[in-house]
């Protein structure tokens, strides 16, 4: 079976990661923006959000000496230059207006729900959603409370029709 662990960056993750971690030896991890201080040696590291590739080049660039695959969207080459993700070893393309389907990215929102997209386009058939608790800490970048909110109702809401489109990949969401 092939198994995925989506870490997300959530107050739960730290506790329940290592749990996950050792019940799964085999599974193939992922994880997107500020997730790589949590773990920092994912199989897969999705950098997106502009401010995010800059944030986090320093770790991203020492993931991938360690063999963590790195993957973004595929945009104009200058669009790659400026978020410094040129160097990456996959480019996605994704539609503009799709919802998500099996074999197919739906048009991209979120980089916490691209993973999960990933690992199921990648062959998943089981996939935890670790530290995946909102926004109840804030924001990667110190967004305003109301954004990260906001964002809580969007995410939730692509979980489902990610779950609706892949129906045959057992998603598990890990709560403490």
């Amino acid at each position: 079976m092939s198994t995925w662990i989506c870490i997300g960056t959530g107050p739960s993750a730290p506790r329940t990661l290592p749990d996950v971690l050792t019940a799964h030896l085999d599974a193939k991890t992922i994880t997107t923006n500020a997730g790589i201080d949590i773990y920092p040696s994912p199989d897969v590291y999705v950098l997106i959000d502009m401010n995010a590739s800059i944030i986090f080049q320093t770790h991203a660039i020492e993931a991938q000496r360690g063999g963590t695959r790195m993957v973004t969207l595929r945009r104009h080459a200058a669009a790659l230059r400026a978020r410094q993700v040129d160097w990456f070893d996959e480019f996605v393309s994704v539609p503009r207006h799709d919802r998500p389907k099996p074999g197919k990215y739906g048009r991209f929102i979120r980089s916490g729900t691209f993973c999960l997209e990933y690992a199921c386009i990648h062959g998943a058939e089981k996939v935890f959603l670790v530290g995946w608790d909102g926004y109840e800490q804030g924001y990667f970048d110190g967004r305003p409370r109301h954004h990260w909110e906001k964002e809580n109702a969007i995410v939730n809401k692509l979980i489902v029709e990610i779950s609706d489109a892949w129906a045959d990949v057992e998603i598990v969401h890990v709560r403490p």
